[in-house]
């Protein structure tokens, strides 16, 4: 075996040794300083996605797979099964009188549309699940009341607009806030076929577990989902453009959502989605106000993005519409596991990934400049993957990025700005591509460094764990 082989092994062993141990350390001993006195060191514990093993996982998996099925392999109730009378604007619904415990709804009888669902047409049948047709431009006021088995419903709107786009107004309410009482318990799945989601028109939903939408939903008011506690799954469609404050606030269950053409998302949109595990998003807010993740979640500022941004958030990943990652977007979001940038993503501002100390690996293929600081304090991130674009790295890019094991950097790269590696203490291996020149304290404390080639680079003050690999190594 060659010594250049044995040393490229050597170092991805190392790395994973270390990797390894500092993912399972939990709590260092105290320390004495100098002075004789106990100091507690640092004692986090890296975040780890359960995501696999957890309820939540589970119920969105489920629904996942199912939303598309409802209905599908229902054929169309019989005329036999309704009393209705046929108007000018077409068939109404009067009530309907079958057995069958799942509805559906045709789109026409006697060969006239169905316009129109009556008050009480549906109410105390013991129906398990409804679907009423695209046809129906009206849904009178407590068609399904005292509808109590009720699990699935598919409507082509909800509400009439005005003060009646609310899901409880087909359940009897005469305001949103009765929305909690009216709309039965035993409601798990809304499916809406056409239409813009006004507020509140979903709040205090608490028993509902799945809505999909369509893809000509373009708007989604403050306040349409608050407070649906038990919302695990919600399909957005492709077609929402901006989503309204507190639209999902409260919405303590919903594990994963797809926002990636959202162009618009409101401050507190996802306020308390304290079971959110993974999100994808188009990029942050164009202004210094909301280009940064916790705004989102409620938070003024970078400042309270510990604060805001939920516990259980594991994973993001930022579409391809993404062009920058903004100036302390990310700034101490400390259990987040999984960042996923695209290759659009051409400049990674300054403290954008500061302290992200669950964060493992992150590639920046694509990427050109990152700033100061900007994955400063990232204790456990064992990879970072540059790529050929990138020119420049601010300082103290990676400093005290104890788990880091290896750094390529490309020919495009010439300069190593001061303290960018500094406190890198697992790092073992080192390409400097077209470095020309290193900066004082580059990698300084980094005690693990074996073999880097200096020839013809310049090298500042505090990098004494730098040394010349010599020739007969090879």
């Amino acid at each position: 075996m060659s010594k250049k082989l044995w040393h490229k092994l050597s170092v991805a062993l190392i790395c994973l040794l270390v990797s390894t141990f500092l993912l399972c350390a939990c709590v260092a001993k105290p320390q004495q300083n100098s002075g004789g006195e106990t100091e507690e060191t640092d004692t986090f514990t890296p975040a780890k996605d359960t995501a696999e093993n957890s309820e939540l996982a589970k119920r969105y998996a489920e629904y996942q797979e199912n939303s598309t099925l409802a209905f599908v392999n229902n054929s169309p109730a019989s005329p036999e099964s309704f009393e209705y009378e046929v108007t000018e604007s077409g068939v109404k619904i009067i009530a309907y009188t079958g057995d069958e415990d799942i509805v559906v709804v045709p789109e026409k009888i006697d060969s006239y549309a169905v316009s129109v669902i009556a008050s009480g047409a549906f109410s105390d049948t013991g129906v398990r699940a409804v679907s009423i047709p695209d046809s129906v431009v009206s849904i009178e006021q407590g068609a399904f009341s005292d509808c109590d088995g009720l699990s699935t419903l598919r409507l082509p709107f909800v509400g009439d607009g005005g003060e009646s786009a609310y899901l409880g107004y087909v359940f009897g309410a005469t305001e949103y806030a009765q929305n909690a009482v009216k709309v039965p318990a035993s409601l798990d799945m809304v499916i809406v076929g056409r239409g813009d989601i006004g507020e509140n028109a979903f709040s205090g939903c608490k028993s509902l577990s799945a809505i999909i939408l369509p893809d000509e939903t373009e708007s989604i008011a403050d306040f349409a989902f608050y407070e649906c506690s038990d919302l695990v799954f919600l399909n957005m469609g492709d077609g929402v453009d901006s989503l309204g404050a507190y639209a999902l606030g409260y919405c303590r269950s919903i594990f994963s959502l797809d926002l990636s053409g959202v162009r618009e998302i409101a401050k507190g949109a996802l306020f308390e989605c304290e079971g959110l595990n993974n999100v994808t998003l188009g990029g942050f807010g164009e202004s210094e106000e909301n280009s940064f993740l916790g705004y989102i979640f409620g938070a003024d500022s970078p400042d309270y993005n510990d604060e805001f941004v939920p516990a259980s958030l594991r994973s993001v990943t930022l579409a391809d519409t993404c062009t920058s990652i903004p100036n302390r977007a990310f700034t101490s979001c400390k259990y987040i596991t999984s960042i996923k940038l695209p290759e659009t993503v051409e400049r990674v501002g300054t403290r954008a990934f500061y302290a992200c100390r669950s964060l493992l690996e992150i590639s920046l293929d694509g990427v050109v400049t990152v700033g100061d600081d900007a994955f400063f304090g990232c204790d456990n991130l064992v990879t970072v993957e540059l790529g050929e674009t990138l020119t420049s790295l601010g300082m103290q890019a990676f400093y005290g990025c104890k788990a880091l094991c290896e750094i390529t950097l490309p020919q495009s790269f010439t300069a190593i700005a001061p303290s960018t590696f500094y406190g890198c203490s697992s790092l073992v291996g080192v390409e400097l591509g077209g470095v020309k020149e290193i900066g004082k304290d580059a990698f300084g404390a980094c005690d693990s460094l074996k073999g880097v080639k200096l020839d013809g680079i310049t090298v500042a003050d505090g990098n004494q764990d730098l040394y010349i690999e010599t020739q007969t190594e090879k």
